[in-house]
């Protein structure tokens, strides 16, 4: 009886270990076309992009797409410094016509990093919906965090979301397991840029 519940013991231990080694971090898409419309309201990230999903041990590279519409809830635009919060919608990370990973939006925020800059940084919640990654990063309802950094906005001079819109932006979109630590904005910022110099420009 005992050596087989040290049996049962070990067993159980492995399999840990072995869930434990295929669970996700974090999943990013790199370089993506990024607009806003202050007439209907709508940020959307959406193009052909790098995926990258990193494990414990390791990184998995896809060069597949990612694609996001949300919809602007509130302006919070504050001495000149743009930000807004933004609800619903959802995002997908593609590799071809196979979903890695889906979420529905539950609220994401916005903000220029530096006045005048043409940077933003982003944070955000998500569920998960689905998708062939989806039990390696969390069961179907789960939640998420998003971290997003956002360069090349124009006009540059962006005081507010309720006046001005933009386009031809380019995002780094990150999400996370919410078990893990969402990075502070400036992380973020670090990430982001080491990540853009490293990623092949779209043709």
């Amino acid at each position: 009886m005992k050596k087989r519940s040290l049996f049962i013991c070990i067993a159980l231990l492995a399999a840990a270990s072995t869930v434990q080694a295929t669970t996700i971090t974090s999943i990013a898409a790199m370089d993506v076309d990024t607009s806003f419309s202050n007439i209907s309201g709508n940020l959307i990230m959406d193009s052909e992009a790098e995926i990258e999903v990193e494990y414990a041990t390791e990184y998995i590279t896809y060069s597949g797409s990612f694609n996001l519409t949300t919809h602007i809830e509130l302006d919070t635009s504050l001495g000149g410094i743009a930000s807004a919060n933004f609800t619903g919608g959802t995002f997908s990370f593609m590799n071809g016509t196979d979903v890695l990973l889906a979420g529905t939006i539950i609220s994401f925020n916005l903000t220029e990093y530096l006045n005048g800059s043409g940077m933003f940084v982003g944070e955000g919640s998500f569920t998960v919906t689905g998708g062939t990654l989806q039990p390696d990063f969390g069961p179907v309802g789960s939640l998420g965090d998003m971290a997003n950094f956002t360069i090349s906005v124009r006009p540059r001079s962006i005081s507010n979301f309720t006046s001005t819109s933009f386009s031809n932006a380019s995002s780094t979109m990150t999400i996370l397991p919410s078990s893990d630590p969402t990075p502070e904005p400036a992380t973020v910022c670090l990430l982001a840029l080491g990540s853009l110099v490293f990623t092949r420009k779209k043709k």
